[in-house]
Formats: structure tokens, sequence, C-alpha cells
């Protein structure tokens, strides 16, 4: 993407984020389904921020590099939108099934803010992050039949549709499939996450979908870009963390003296900071790596993942610890940061699961 267009964005995320995402408009949202406000959302459409997922021509792949801005800002102001799941890992299938056509008209509804594909994944077996689906998918009278079941699908019920990876039965091939959240067979379990968010549990017996996409590459490429958006929200959720804590220190006094002015705290600080730019810079290769679709992949976002999960975890938990009793309250939300990072974690793998996943 042309600099002065990506400067123009980052600006305009800037700006939205002051305007739309003060402390207490934050709190307000969480009242909405699933914790996000729909009218922010379909905004973000009218801005042109969605269009950012689609290719200049259909014999190219658009950029992951063009949603830096958008999760730059979505982890350093918190919000509160599925656009992991939506940009990063729907829209990933739907751009494979649009070489096809078979894509339903779903990606350029998505651009426009008129859809939200959930994207349903994530499995209690824990073998599932590996690709090994227990959901299974068989063919019977013309259509597909799913079932099984599907843990933690961010903002499922807020959503217009289900894109739900299985097993096909008769040929062991992993697929992802369009499934309707009023299907019958299909079931939500509603519940907020940890970081105040909406999710569900989602069951399918039998339930009707139509084939998008089938094969393991096309699975695994939607699992590494929203891996890749994942570490850059937290790297940038770390950078507001540092600031808000730095911020912290030079007015806080102790002793006659600003908490800024202690040496041991001085080197707790630069400890963060550099926890958060290694972060940075890692999120950012991985994410240039899945652009220029080099050799090794699966590794490299493993090891980027040791490196951000503990890093955020570090970082949010000096935070709370250096902002004193005031870190875990409503009125900062530096406990809010850290809880997302959390959340994070369940969602993407932690660093104990990542470098479990290198050794093997």
């Amino acid at each position: 993407m042309d600099a002065d267009v990506l400067a123009l964005i980052e600006d305009g995320v800037t700006r939205f984020s002051r305007e739309r995402y003060s402390r207490e408009q934050w709190r307000s949202y969480s009242q909405e389904t699933d914790g996000y406000c729909l009218s922010v959302w379909r905004e973000m459409a009218d801005l042109g921020w969605f269009g950012l997922v689609m290719p200049d021509s259909d014999d190219e792949k658009a950029p992951l590099a063009n949603l830096l801005p958008l999760f730059v800002g979505a982890g350093a102001a918190l919000w509160r939108e599925p656009l992991l799941g939506i940009l990063g890992e729907s829209s990933s299938l739907l751009l494979a099934a649009r070489k096809t056509g078979d894509d339903e008209g779903l990606l350029e509804a998505l651009v426009e803010g008129r859809a939200r594909p959930a994207f349903a994944d994530r499995e209690a077996n824990p073998v599932s992050r590996d690709g090994v689906l227990s959901t299974v998918a068989t063919f019977n009278s013309g259509r597909y039949q799913l079932t099984g079941e599907k843990s933690c699908v961010p903002a499922a019920c807020s959503g217009t549709v289900l894109i739900v990876s299985a097993r096909i039965v008769s040929s062991g091939e992993p697929a992802a499939f369009l499934v309707s959240v009023d299907e019958p067979g299909v079931s939500l379990n509603a519940y907020r996450t940890l970081d105040d968010r909406g999710a569900a549990t989602v069951r399918l017996e039998n339930a009707s979908a139509r084939l998008l996409v089938s094969g393991d590459s096309a699975l695994k490429s939607a699992r590494l870009r929203g891996g890749a958006l994942a570490a850059v929200e937290a790297a940038s959720l770390m950078r507001s963390v540092v600031e808000a804590t730095a911020d912290h220190l030079r007015q806080r006094r102790q002793f006659g003296r600003t908490l800024s002015s202690f040496q041991v705290l001085q080197h707790r600080l630069v400890d963060m900071y550099l926890n958060y730019r290694e972060s940075l810079a890692l999120a950012h290769r991985l994410v240039d790596a899945c652009d220029r679709d080099e050799t090794d992949l699966a590794r490299k976002a493993l090891l980027v993942r040791v490196q951000v999960a503990a890093a955020s975890r570090f970082v949010t938990q000096q935070a709370i610890q250096l902002h004193g009793g005031m870190g875990m309250t409503d009125e900062l939300p530096i406990g809010d940061y850290y809880k997302r990072v959390l959340m994070l974690e369940s969602l993407y793998g932690s660093a104990d699961w990542a470098l479990s996943r290198l050794a093997a």
C-alpha cells in the first residue's frame, strides 16, 4: 500500500480511538450483544477500513500488512469489535472461496459491514489446534451435515453466519463450511469471556451446511493470519500499557520524590519497554513472512507466539504491580489490558503451549 495512504489510515484510526473509545464509551459498549456496538462496526465499514482485506485484482492476494493500522489501533485502545475472527480468519477463507466463486457474495457484504461471519474453529480437544478436528461433515441426500462442538467462538451470537471447520468423513479432508446461525441442529450457549466480550459454544447436530473451501492449506492460512494479527494487537496493547505506567511513575510521589526517580523502577520500566519493542518487531516480521508466503511459516508463528505471549504477560503484570492497588480497579484500564492478554492466550496459545509444539 502507498505510504501516504497508510499514513492517512493510521491518522484516522488514532482519531477514531480518541472519539469512540473513551473509558466511558468502552464500558457502555459492554452492554451490547457480544460486548461491542454494531453502530461502531458499521462506522468502521463506512470509513472503508474493511476493504483493506480485498486484493487489487483477482490474481493477487491482499497484503496482510494492509490491516496493520487497524490492529495497532485495536490493541492500543482495546477495541471490542471482533476484528481478529472476521478480518483475520473468516476473510481469509472467503478470499480463498472467492477465487472459485463460492463465497456467495459474503466477502463484499463483509467489506460493506452487512455480513459478520464468525469463525468457529476451536474445539475442546487440544489437538484441534494442530488441525485434528472432531467435528465431522457427512454428505447425505445432496447436502453436507455437520456434527460436533466448537468452543469459544467470539461474537457468535451477533454473527450473521458461521464459518465452521470440519473433517469430511468420506475423504478425511478438512474443510470450511457455511452454516446459518438459525439452521435447525445449531445451538449456541452464549457467555461472557474473561475480557468482557461475547462468545459462545456452538453445538451442531446434523446441521445443514454448504461447502465453502476444502483442503488443509486454506484453514492453515486462516489460522496463521489470525495468529499474526493477534501478535500485532498484543504488541500494540503493550505499548499503551508501558506508556500508561511511565505516566503513572512520573506523577506518583513517594518519600518526597516521583516514583520515576527510583532507579529500580526505572529498570523495571526499561524491561517492559524492551519486551514491547521485541514483540512489535517479531509481530511485524511474521506479517511480512505471511505476505511473502515464506517456508516454515508454522514454526515461525510458534516462535513469535512464545515471545509475544510471555512478553505481554510480563508487561501487564509489571504494570499492575507498579500501579499498586489501583492496577486492578475499574477506574484504570490496566486490568482490562491484562484480561485481554489472557484471552488472546486462550484463543491463540500460551508461551508454554507454543514451546511444547516447537519441541514436538
